[in-house]
């Protein structure tokens, strides 16, 4: 015995399940045009995402992609490399106590960090750092002893100090 009451896809129109079909399929499409671009410069269709953001366009994308702008960016660089290094040197004598005092600042407030950042460097790179060192002493031997003769000279009572709680200890 059948049911008398109507299932609810026996209610739908063909037409209407076609028209929706259609609709939905419409949006699938700008959806998809929502998360690709093409770039004003290589021509290539790229996601959204390889688009740095800008708020003044309409997708808030820029029009050109990343990769682009950065060879721009380098292009534009090397070829004005002389009048932006007298910008950065005029700017940087300019705002030389603004600096100072930022990294200052920056020092104190980071000192941990700073300090386990410096013991990795070193870790990694001991080998090359004695090696260095040896190097500029052969090199400069005789400033390297002299300043050497000097410090001793200058530090007489904290050596003797030194040397007299080693000798307690040892005893």
């Amino acid at each position: 015995m059948g049911s008398r009451y109507k299932r609810p896809y026996e209610f739908v129109d063909l037409s209407l399940k076609k028209k929706i079909e259609k609709e939905l399929e419409s949006r699938e499409e700008e959806e998809t045009k929502k998360r690709f671009k093409v770039c004003l410069i290589c021509k290539m269709r790229k996601s959204l995402f390889s688009f740095s953001v800008d708020r003044r366009s309409r997708d808030n994308r820029n029009g050109a992609c990343k990769i682009c702008k950065s060879e721009q960016a380098l292009k534009y660089y090397y070829e004005n490399r002389e009048k932006i290094l007298v910008k950065v040197k005029k700017y940087q004598e300019n705002h030389k106590r603004d600096r100072s005092t930022y990294f200052e600042n920056y020092q104190r407030n980071n000192k941990e960090r700073l300090k386990k950042i410096a013991s990795a460097w070193y870790k990694e790179n001991k080998k090359a750092i004695k090696k260095r060192n040896l190097k500029y002493y052969e090199d400069n031997k005789e400033a390297c002893q002299a300043r050497r003769k000097l410090w001793i000279k200058n530090h007489k009572e904290e050596i003797k100090k030194y040397n007299r709680e080693y000798q307690k200890l040892r005893k």
